[in-house]
Parts: C-alpha cells; structure tokens; sequence
C-alpha cells in the first residue's frame, strides 16, 4: 500500500504580479511545486495534466515518475493527489487493496471536497470486473479505498470499446466521459465516439451527446468528444464537428454544446450574442459550478464585434442572459496578439485563467513561450501569474490551468525551470505549480445579484410559474444582494420585456440607493396578468467605489392566463395544394409520378418552440404495402413563436396500389415530447 508522503512545499512570495497595470489590483500570491519526489528532491520523469479540487485543497494530476510516493515501480503513468495543506502525497491508480496498477492511467478529475477522483486507465487490475483489454473509467474514493469500475456494458459486462477523458461533478457522484463503446447503452448504433454520463445514485450509465430532439448523432464520422461536467452535475458540455445535433448546421466546423441531464436538452453554446453561429472550430469547453457560464476557445471572427486579431481567443458563453463575450483581452478589453490554448473557469464564473502565446498582455513578455493568464470579469484586469516572485517571467513553455472555486488558488502545467527562485528545475522537465492569491489582500469591489419571484413562486426557470387568473394583478418581489465586500451606489433595479416581443426599452423599477458588502436591498411591484409567455430580463445597476458601473442581471419567465400552461402543436397536410388530411383512400395519381406535400405547422400554444421536426413515411401493413415505411425528416424549424404559422414541402414518387402515409410534427418542450399526427391517402395507378 503507497504511505502518504510529507512533501517539503519550495515556496516564494509574489508582490504585485508581472501584468498588471498601474490600474489593477496588487495580488499578494505564493508559487508552489506541487510534484516533488517524497524526500523533497527532484522527479525523476514528467508530471502533467493538474486539476485542482473546488475547494482549493488538493491537485490531481498524472506522472511516470517513480519517486513522489514510495514503492512506485510499476514504469507506468499513475495517478496522484496532493493535499496542499498537509503536504501529503498519494498514488490514486491502485486497487482496492492498494496494488500498483499494470498500465497506464491518464487524464484525472477531481471531486469539489477531493474525496473522488475519476479517471481512465489500460490497467487491467484495479477491479476484478475489468475483462476487457481496453481503456476504461474508474473512481477512486480517498476515503474508502475503493477503486470502482465505471465504464460497463448493459449486462454489466465488459464494454466492446475503448473510454476516456472523465470529468467527475461536485460530489463525485456523476461521470461524464467519451467513449466509442457500443454497449454502454441501448440503440447505440452510430459507430461513433460519444460523450456519456455514469449516475452513481442509480448506478446506471445514459448517452448525453444526443440531437436536439434526444436521437443519436448520425452525421458519418463526426464524432463527439471533450466533455466536462457542472459541479452540479446537471450539465454536461462537449464539442463535435457534427451538423445534425441543432438545425441549419451545415457548417462542417467544430461546436460546443451544453446538455441538460434533468430536461434532455441540447443547446449549442458556441454563438454570439446575436444567437449566430461560430464560423469556425470552436473547442476545449469548461463550465461554471451552477452550468450557466460555458467557456471555450474559437477561431471563429464573429462571435464578439472587433475581433480581428485573426487568433484562437477564449470565450465565455452565458446561457441564462445568451450574451457571449471574450475573456482573454488585454487589460484595455480589446483582444491580443497570441493564440489561446485551454482554459477554466471558477465556479461563479467570475474568474477566467488560460494559456495563451500573446505577447501584449504583460509588459516586456518577450519570452516566447505561452504563459498562464487570470482574468477577473468583475474587474475587468487580466495578469500573467507563470512568472518568479521578481517578475522574471518563465523560461519555457506553462499550459493546462485550473482554478478553485473562489478563484484564489490556480494549478498548471510548465516545462520552466525558474519559477522557484533559489530552486531551479531541470529545464525540460514538465513539472506541477500552484499560484495561490492570497485573500486577504484581494478585497472584492461591489458585485450586484439579483433574485426575483412573483406572488411567491421563482421566476429563475423557463417557462416560470403559470398565472391562470388574467385580468387580475400579480405581485412581483425583488432581492438585490451585493455579494462584494465595498459599497455599491446609486443602485436602480430596471426591467425589459423579451418575449413575445423584443421591447428595446429598460423600465425602471424602483431605486434602492447604496447597499454595503455583503448587504441587500429589496423592493416590489405589482402587473396586470395578461395572456401569454413572457420572458423578461432584470437588471440591477449601481456604481462601486471607483465610480464604474456594477450590474447584476437575471432572466424572469412567466406564464399568464387559464390556458397557458400546455404547449402544443397543429398540423395540416397538402398534397398537390389540396386538403388531404384523413381521407381514404384519397386521389389516385400515375405509379412513378411525382406528388407534392405541404406541411403547416402552427405553435398554438403559448411558448416558443425550438427545433419543430416534421417527419413522414409510408405505412405498411396487411392493408398497405409501400416499399420504403422508415421515419424520415421532411424539414426542421429553429423557431416557433406562439401563434406562429411555418410550411415546407416534400417531394413524393408515387408506388402502386393503396397507399398511406404518416406524418408528425414533432419537438420537445423541456422534456416533454410534444407531438400532432396526421395521415394522408392515396392511389398509385
């Protein structure tokens, strides 16, 4: 069994990091090495791929070394994790009963409290239910000693495909990871890598990387790949370069999508404020603890006005206002001159850190190397953190950062070897560092949140609570709550209305003067219940006490009057521009002639639909025999706006004999299938 090593943490302090401009906060940090052989000397091999615990206190990551815990000779990448505070070492990739693993372990993920850690491995050793000879997933509990085979099949058998990159949630109880097994799952049929999620409450294991109406991704070759999970473990992000996942994708360029667990949505999360789409490879997602905040790097020009630096930039992604902006800036907001490699993003989402080769976001860095960068979307500052106490800045090459959840400490991966003033590294050695900032110098200006319900019920979730009694009032309540530690000023609470309809102007609510650190501030208001689904945003706005402008902005959802609270569909068929909504056994057409079909669906409920499908087929029974009864996609509407009325057309070669065709109008509401049926006759002669 490998003991527990206490580790001699080499340490310097950092005062005012190289980066920062004259109008920046000053940062007091502390540079540690995390990968230290267990007497306090030098690896003896490379350590890589670092992910740091939510709360700050251990750092996963890989190594071949065989001197950072005793009785290491398996020759092999293993698995360990560092306690900061204690300086305790572990190796993770071993048996329940402690036995070094046979093969290669790789790409670890962390649980938030640093009890569970997932990741993969060719070892076939670690459980007695590993019969394959492929990679799979396990979890390792620190507590019990327990390494658990995740990736079975459905028999609970060994899976026919290999499995990797695993991103465990918060409380280490949801898996998310790639794999290009085929019996993980029923129906997988694709011959495709997907993205799935392991559910350690019922055991079980579902496909996540699905279409928008929950089919399987079909598109040939394109696979799935690079998921990550919310700390909640509701939310998984993925990219793939697939165009069938969401509708009017023919773009052949790689995206990023968020699946929901709880409803089974997909969403694509790689597009601009504006709703378009990336023109290019958008990639490397990361998400925020809560899943509202999708970070991922992009070659594309458009997702953000005055990108023009012609670089892969990092991008931050809000689902809940779908505004998208870019995080890695210079200090000045505008984008720099380098290329971006992965990121992170802490779990509020205020705090960005990523790699990146510019050389215009710190004074005279002049390295040539790609250094880690902080940026505080509060503050609006970005500062290089890969550099010495001195702000000499590294010699070699820093990638792979990772950051808490508060954002004050940040692990990563570097080849330098002057990062430790006093103690050089070899320089070709990848090694594991840890930037902590220390709190008690980085005092939090004022930061606006806002929390709002109406006649008690929150409006935070789509489609919000259902107000059946139209014409009456309803009371809206509002909290604004400054979760900095300054004064904010002159807060007002404003209000605009996008659904049904954009209304371009901000209301005011009410004003609720200066709240203090840590205080709020609440206020009322009452509105006449009117049919309909609305959406609103509001929006808390103050100053803190630099005079710049704080806001805090929620969506609100609402559903008013008796009738509103069921969405639904209506569908009406035309063939060659008559009515042929069930009518046998219709018209009698020329056999190998064409027909034509009209399709008009209409949203006649009171929500927005997203990704209406019309499909059709020939039935085929005792009674009706076409050649070909498989469901196909006649068409795809992005957007239903209630009321809202959409056609398209099919064409039809008509066989012999009696023929019926189905066809449906289908999406999902959350994850309530909404479905309308017709059928449609006629005679082949």
């Amino acid at each position: 069994m490998d003991g527990k090593m206490i580790m001699n943490k080499q340490s310097i302090k950092l005062v005012a990091l190289s980066g920062l401009l004259a109008s920046a906060p000053c940062y007091s940090a502390t540079t540690s090495i995390i990968s230290q052989a267990y007497d306090g000397t030098r690896t003896t091999a490379d350590s890589r791929f670092p992910q740091i615990s939510a709360d700050g206190q251990y750092v996963t990551f890989v190594s071949s070394s065989d001197n950072l815990v005793m009785n290491d000779t398996n020759g092999k990448d293993d698995v360990f994790v560092y306690h900061y505070a204690t300086g305790t070492m572990e190796r993770i990739s071993v048996s329940d009963s402690g036995v070094q693993a046979n093969g290669d372990s790789f790409f670890p993920s962390i649980s938030a409290n640093g009890r569970y850690i997932a990741f993969g491995s060719t070892a076939s050793n670690l459980s007695p239910d590993d019969l394959n000879t492929r990679r799979d997933i396990f979890r390792h509990d620190r507590v019990t000693g327990e390494t658990l085979l995740i990736t079975r099949s459905t028999s609970g058998g060994a899976t026919n495909g290999g499995s990797g990159l695993p991103k465990i949630s918060g409380d280490g109880q949801v898996i998310a990871f790639e794999s290009v097994a085929t019996n993980l799952v029923p129906g997988d049929t694709n011959g495709l890598r997907d993205i799935f999620a392991y559910d350690g409450a019922t055991d079980s294991i579902s496909r996540v990387s699905l279409t928008a109406d929950g089919s399987q991704i079909l598109d040939g070759g394109r696979e799935a790949t690079k998921p990550t999970i919310s700390d909640n473990g509701r939310y998984v992000t993925y990219q793939t370069w697939a165009d069938d996942v969401v509708p009017n994708d023919d773009r052949h360029t790689t995206d990023i999508f968020r699946y929901d667990r709880q409803t089974g949505e997909t969403r694509i999360v790689s597009l601009s404020s504006a709703g378009e789409y990336g023109n290019n490879q958008s990639e490397e997602s990361s998400v925020s603890g809560d899943g509202r905040y999708v970070l991922f790097n992009s070659s594309s020009d458009n997702l953000v006005p005055g990108d023009d630096n012609d670089e892969t930039d990092i991008f931050v992604h809000d689902t809940m206002t779908e505004q998208t902006l870019m995080a890695s800036v210079k200090n000045d907001g505008n984008p720099n001159n380098g290329f971006e490699f992965s990121g992170d993003i802490s779990d509020d989402g205020q705090f960005v850190v990523f790699s990146s080769t510019a050389t215009n976001i710190a004074p005279n860095d002049n390295n040539h190397n790609p250094d880690i960068f902080l940026r505080d979307l509060l503050q609006n500052t970005t500062t290089r953190i890969s550099v010495s106490d001195s702000g000499v800045q590294s010699d070699r090459a820093s990638l792979f950062p990772s950051i808490s959840s508060d954002g004050t400490r940040v692990v990563f991966q570097s080849q330098a070897s002057n990062l430790i003033d006093g103690n050089p590294q070899p320089g070709l050695l990848k090694n594991i560092y840890l930037i902590e900032l220390d709190p008690a110098s980085s005092v939090v200006p004022a930061k606006l949140k806002v929390a709002a319900s109406i006649d008690g019920q929150s409006t935070l979730t789509k489609p919000g609570p259902a107000l059946p009694n139209s014409g009456s009032t309803a009371t809206w309540d509002f909290v604004v709550s400054n979760t900095g530690d300054e004064e904010a000023t002159g807060v007002k609470l404003f209000i605009k209305r996008f659904e049904p309809q954009l209304d371009n102007t901000w209301s005011l609510l009410c004003e609720l003067g200066d709240i203090t650190g840590a205080g709020d501030a609440s206020c009322s208001d009452t509105s006449l219940i009117v049919d309909g689904a609305f959406k609103m945003l509001i929006s808390a706005q103050g100053y803190d006490k630099n005079g710049d402008k704080t806001i805090g902005d929620t969506p609100a959802w609402y559903v008013g009057g008796s009738d509103s609270t069921v969405p639904s569909l209506d569908l009406t068929v035309l063939l060659n521009g008559q009515d042929n909504d069930n009518d046998a056994p219709g018209q009698a057409f020329n056999t190998g002639g064409p027909v034509s079909y009209t399709y008009s669906v209409t949203n006649t409920g009171p929500f927005e639909l997203t990704y209406v499908r019309v499909y059709s087929r020939f039935y085929a029974d005792a009674e009706y025999s076409p050649p070909n009864s498989k469901w196909k996609r006649a068409c795809i509407f992005a957007r239903m706006q209630p009321g809202q009325t959409l056609t398209c057309t099919e064409q039809v070669t008509v066989p012999a004999g009696e023929i019926r065709r189905d066809i449906s109008a289908q999406t999902f509401y959350h994850s309530d299938k909404i479905t309308r049926d017709e059928q449609s006759y006629f005679i082949g002669q």
